[in-house]
């Protein structure tokens, strides 16, 4: 299954499906927030900040209190006003990992003085080699985005459909430097060049996120990148990079023989602790439900159903996966409200993951329907 195979069975999925291709493991989620993240240079300490306000800050990005947009809010005021040491009072639990940065760790060293740099040893996981199944596409990692309905396509040629801010369509170079455009659809795009590959980003304002102000539906603004691709092949993602990108454990993964790491955007709400690696499974594979549960009202514990997946006694597998994938959340609520009909169904899987116990897990259901 070839990567552009792939990308054109992961379009035909429901704009409000929740699915995972594979999940987080050991890779530091990558978030982004609506408001601009700037560190003050600590050689300009400030007078300090008032009594009390710095320990109300550190306690509520360390609680959970403050939401993403007040905890940038405040580091970046804090960095501006703070003394040498509190900065470094606030800095230790980041340096700790008991802080989760508001940005990426690339960002944080961009916006932080050389000797306050965090410096990232990965050490991947061991993994099942899987390199010997039979139909395995090359190997992606993939992990969820914040913003679940942000789209990335990364073209093999330089050359591909644009549009100017008045809509018109015009074949050309995409510039090697970042450039902005709006589609007759009002879709926004970013073009750019990365790891000498181009990219076309989908851009979704915040205000449209949240429900602000109308945006184009992904179907919509999924067509506006394909115009564009002028008969490439594409992978759809996130964010693209190369072996030698220096953040997180992504030059590890590389090591490891990975041909790449994707960042999806597809909004899904659990992270699995395990690894997954992306999987194909054979022709007509169905997985048979044998019990399924409803999540905790307070959100602490997710739907998950159990499957079954092969035959006999030594090819029977059996796992189960956190959430409903591939499942919008009215079809998972009635799902769940009839869970009983569902016990000993058969389901056809379009991929699956294997977790770093080569067991099987997170499977993506083409159909979530009885098999004839």
């Amino acid at each position: 299954m070839s990567p552009h195979h792939l990308a054109i069975n992961l379009s035909k999925i429901e704009p409000d499906s929740e699915f995972w291709i594979a999940a987080h493991h050991g890779l530091q989620p990558l978030i982004t927030y609506p408001v601009e993240f700037a560190l003050r240079d600590p050689k300009q300490y400030g007078n300090g900040v008032p009594d009390g306000v710095f320990t109300k800050i550190l306690n509520g990005m360390l609680s959970g209190a403050l939401d993403e947009v007040s905890t940038v809010n405040a580091l970046t005021a804090f960095s501006a006003y703070c003394t040498e040491e509190e900065w470094t009072q606030w800095y230790r639990p980041v340096l700790d990992k008991k802080l989760r940065l508001p940005c990426t760790i690339t960002e944080f060293n961009k916006a932080c003085p050389k000797e306050y740099r965090i410096e990232c040893n990965p050490t991947p996981a061991l993994l099942v080699p899987v390199a010997k199944a039979k139909g395995l596409p090359q190997k992606y990692l993939l992990e969820p985005h914040r913003d679940a309905q942000r789209l990335l396509i990364l073209m093999q040629r330089r050359k591909a459909w644009v549009f100017t801010e008045d809509g018109t369509p015009v074949h050309r170079m995409l510039p090697k430097v970042f450039e902005r455009f709006t589609t007759e659809d009002g879709v926004m795009l970013e073009v750019y060049e990365e790891n000498e590959k181009y990219i076309a980003r989908d851009i979704m304002l915040w205000s449209q996120f949240v429900g602000e102000i109308p945006c184009p539906p992904v179907d919509v603004r999924l067509s506006v990148l394909e115009r564009m691709l002028d008969g490439q092949d594409i992978v759809e993602m996130i964010e693209y990079t190369n072996s030698k990108d220096p953040r997180e454990d992504i030059a590890a993964w590389y090591q490891s023989g990975y041909h790449g790491v994707i960042f999806r955007a597809t909004g899904c709400e659990y992270h699995h602790e395990h690894a997954n690696i992306l999987i194909h499974p054979k022709r007509k594979s169905v997985l048979t439900v044998t019990k399924v549960d409803q999540g905790s009202d307070d959100g602490k514990y997710a739907d998950r159903a159990e499957f079954v997946w092969g035959k006999g006694t030594m090819d029977r597998k059996k796992f189960d996966s956190p959430v409903f994938h591939g499942l919008t959340f009215a079809d998972r609520e009635t799902i769940l409200k009839s869970s009983d009909e569902y016990i000993g169904r058969k389901f056809e899987a379009l991929s699956c993951g294997l977790d770093s116990n080569g067991r099987l897990i997170f499977p993506i259901f083409k159909q979530w329907k009885e098999q004839k």
